[in-house]
């Protein structure tokens, strides 16, 4: 009664096993070294407009030059108050009885525009990112607390200022 030992022969499979374990490890030690998040060292002053649409009226009062703006999901500083308006809030819509499209107000409704004034680094990719990992740009939806106001809102104007 003989038992036969068989021997292991490396073959494709384990040659392509290999390859794909070098190839990941690979992958992540390029990832790692190369920085993928870098931003460049350029700080410039960011001033941008945080729209606020379709506030009730009664919180309209809540805002003020010199609140500090904070990320209400992330806790990212996102800058200060420097100004704000408030204009009622308008829609456009349809008027099926007469085939038409109207604009109106609505009732107790108001928007309101922040801008704020913040720090901020620019990307490797040449985006701003603000408070260290914060990207901004236009279009950008906001979920911003104020010390009397938490809501969301888009960025609707960006520009650079000089620094004072």
């Amino acid at each position: 009664m003989g038992t036969t030992v068989k021997k292991h022969k490396f073959n494709a499979v384990d040659a392509a096993i290999i390859i794909v374990i070098a190839a990941v490890i690979g992958a992540v030690v390029l990832f790692f070294t190369m920085g993928g998040t870098d931003t460049v060292n350029n700080t410039v002053k960011l001033e941008y407009v945080i729209e606020l649409r379709t506030i009730r009226n009664e919180f309209s009062d809540n805002f003020a030059v010199g609140d500090g703006v904070v990320d209400s999901v992330a806790k990212y500083h996102l800058g200060e108050v420097i100004g704000f308006s408030v204009e009622p809030a308008s829609y456009n819509g349809n008027d099926f009885s007469a085939g038409a499209l109207v604009a109106g107000e609505y009732p107790e409704h108001s928007n309101v525009h922040l801008t704020v004034v913040s720090e901020a680094t620019i990307g490797a990719d040449g985006r701003y990112v603000l408070d260290g990992g914060y990207d901004i740009s236009v279009g950008t939806t906001m979920y911003v607390r104020l010390p009397n106001y938490t809501g969301v809102g888009y960025c609707t104007q960006l520009s650079e200022t000089e620094a004072e």
